[in-house]
């Protein structure tokens, strides 16, 4: 898979996940106060769905880059893949401030 497939199926993963969880927002019991089976199944898959959309981003990440295109799509994967990681914001501004270190 190229750098731009990846990062184009983390894109529709993270809209697939976005719809799941656009139905999540269904009611989560019915009318007779049991509750709604699917929204479990939808917290499931909405989970499932994300985790791969992660994987695809952090495969585009470590892959190699061939030309232009796949360069500013594996830059993007970089960045993604490294915000979904860092646990405060301090580290997002790191790893920025370490891209254009690079490049100087």
């Amino acid at each position: 898979m190229t750098t731009m497939q990846a990062v184009a199926l983390a894109e529709a993963l993270g809209t697939l996940k976005d719809v799941a969880g656009g139905l999540l927002c269904q009611p989560r019991f019915n009318d007779l106060h049991y509750p709604n089976a699917a929204g479990d199944v939808l917290s499931r898959l909405q989970d499932e769905i994300a985790a791969m959309a992660d994987e695809a981003m952090r495969l585009a990440a470590i892959s190699q880059p061939h030309d232009r295109y796949d360069r500013l799509f594996w830059a993007e994967a970089m960045i993604r893949d490294a915000a979904s990681r860092a646990e405060r914001v301090e580290d997002i501004a790191e790893f920025a401030q370490s891209l254009v270190t690079r490049r100087s």
